[in-house]
């Protein structure tokens, strides 16, 4: 989102994901001040406390109100396991993964004609970046780490096999 927010205006420019107002009265008094998150619908904008709230109402949605059957696939999923989660979506769309030859990985970017993606990742580039630990808070100022840690539906990290980064700071 930091790097193409698609239809999500939030003020990040100096630090990503900027979760909380940069404001000295809610530092003072301990309080979380949410950066709000706009976001255009096709039916209009909708207005979030802030990105963690966005993710969390995104994801909850299917959850709590899918009429139908849906399937949701993790980046790391598609990364590290490509052929496990190619396989387990051909399933879950009643069809099987082809037999009658080699599984082939595309190892080019896969947005190399999109605008405003890095183009330049592909599968082997993915797996360096992405196999990285995480820093200490995730890479997240600590005001933010903070946040998010309070915000974020931990039914909803659990359901999706993600784990905290440790703190840099203690909590």
């Amino acid at each position: 989102m930091c790097a193409n927010p698609y239809a999500a205006r939030w003020r990040h420019f100096r630090q990503c994901p900027n979760l909380l107002e940069q404001s000295s009265t809610a530092a003072e008094n301990g309080s979380d001040n949410w950066n709000n998150v706009t976001v255009k619908y096709g039916v209009g904008p909708r207005m979030y406390p802030s990105l963690v709230h966005l993710w969390n109402e995104w994801y909850n949605a299917y959850k709590q109100h899918a009429e139908y059957p849906f399937i949701i696939i993790r980046m790391e999923d598609l990364v590290f396991h490509t052929k496990e989660t190619i396989t387990a979506v051909c399933e879950c769309a009643g069809g099987r993964i082809r037999d009658d030859r080699k599984f082939v990985y595309v190892v080019d970017s896969a947005k190399k004609d999109s605008p405003g993606h890095d183009t330049t990742t592909g599968l082997a580039e993915a797996w360096i970046k992405y196999s990285k630990p995480l820093a200490a808070n995730g890479g997240f100022e600590y005001d933010d780490y903070r946040a998010a840690l309070k915000a974020l539906d931990h039914e909803l990290i659990d359901l999706f096999h993600y784990s905290n980064p440790l703190p840099k700071n203690g909590i």
